[in-house]
């Protein structure tokens, strides 16, 4: 039932139970296009039990092991698995870091491990005596490691152990992660079941290696390699050494357009907020000249205003509040006269209004 629907896979719960215990989870899971967690989740979904971690490792060393029965469905709808969307982006890497990229791929081109592990780097070092030596497989991870590690190390790039499978390269001012794994491939299947294998030592012989990269990589880039019966791990070191360099001057190029962008944005910003301030100044001196004008307009009406009650006469003597007539005319023609009086002229005028401007610019 299973469909060949491109970006997604169709097919029953009967096949989906057939398929998680003929593969590796995480191998089958891969070739979904969807992460371990994903698929056990759609397992848990649709009740079809799934192998445990180790269950491989038990079968490879010929334990005894319990294959759970497929249990009876609710219903028979097919189950759907559509691959995670990949965030690809096209490369961007500048003519200098493509010619340095250039001289990299020459002086990795014939790339070899050694034989033996001698004075081992420094992360290979802290492996060994986390995990101890191991068998033949695991010689030749840490010696496939080593090779790889001081490569990148000899050509700028500094290396950080982040936990005990992901290694850190820093180069061009960024990180890429990556990791190299033993992975153990499973019996070879004969009409849906594991053949009977007798001999211990062939199930071992089908271990292999495999170097992954982390995620978020640059469109056509591979994201990994593995051993493949034609073609040794060994081989692919060159293209690993390149391609994890190609990522790191990718997210540098990436990098530095995003903050030439960031600070175009921000020099924006500023001329923006520039010419906000400057119409604002503007706006707030005529605003000021406009008060000038009518403060002197309005201390000449009331110096008109004076003139016609001093034409009409009034009682000097008479008290209102704690002044006299005589008193509050007196105050009230000081006030007109030292706004309405002399005529305005301009040095003065902006004068005033610029000593206006510098009081509010403190009040701010």
């Amino acid at each position: 039932m299973t469909d060949a629907t491109p970006g997604k896979t169709i097919l029953s719960r009967q096949e989906l139970y057939d398929r998680v215990w003929s593969v590796p989870i995480q191998e089958l899971a891969t070739a979904f296009g969807i992460s371990y967690r994903g698929l056990a989740k759609i397992c848990r979904q649709h009740k079809v039990p799934h192998p445990t971690p180790g269950y491989w490792a038990r079968k490879a060393a010929g334990k005894r092991i319990v294959v759970p029965r497929l249990p009876e469905p609710k219903n028979n709808a097919p189950i759907i698995i559509s691959p995670r969307q990949q965030h690809s982006f096209k490369l961007q890497i500048s003519p200098e870091k493509e010619s340095w990229l250039n001289q990299v791929r020459l002086a990795v081109k014939n790339l070899r491990v050694a034989d033996e592990l001698r004075r081992p780097h420094t992360v290979v070092a802290k492996m060994i005596a986390r995990e101890g030596t191991g068998d033949d497989i695991d010689n030749r991870r840490h010696r496939i490691l080593d090779a790889l590690l001081k490569v990148l190390e000899s050509h700028g790039g500094q290396i950080e152990e982040k936990d005990a499978r992901i290694i850190i390269l820093k180069a061009e001012g960024t990180e890429v992660e990556f990791r190299i794994e033993r992975y153990e491939q499973p019996p070879t299947l004969l009409k849906g079941r594991p053949r009977a294998v007798t001999d211990q030592a062939e199930l071992k012989s089908t271990s292999y290696l495999a170097v992954a990269i982390g995620r978020h990589l640059p469109l056509g880039l591979p994201s990994g390699w593995r051993d493949k019966e034609n073609r040794p791990l060994e081989e692919s070191l060159p293209a690993i050494v390149e391609t994890l360099f190609v990522i790191a001057a990718d997210r540098s190029e990436r990098r530095r357009k995003l903050q030439a962008e960031l600070e175009r944005e921000e020099m924006a910003r500023r001329i923006q907020h520039e010419q906000e301030k400057f119409a604002q100044e503007e706006n707030e001196a005529w605003r000021r000249l406009i008060e000038i004008a009518r403060e002197w307009r309005d201390a000449q009406r009331v110096l008109r205003f004076l003139d016609t009650i001093e034409a009409r006469g009034f009682d000097v003597e008479k008290t209102i509040g704690e002044r006299t007539l005589s008193q509050w005319m007196a105050w009230a023609r000081d006030r007109a006269e030292r706004v309405g009086t002399p005529e305005p002229d301009a040095e003065s005028t902006f004068t005033k209004v610029q000593a206006r401007q510098e009081k509010n610019a403190w009040r701010f």
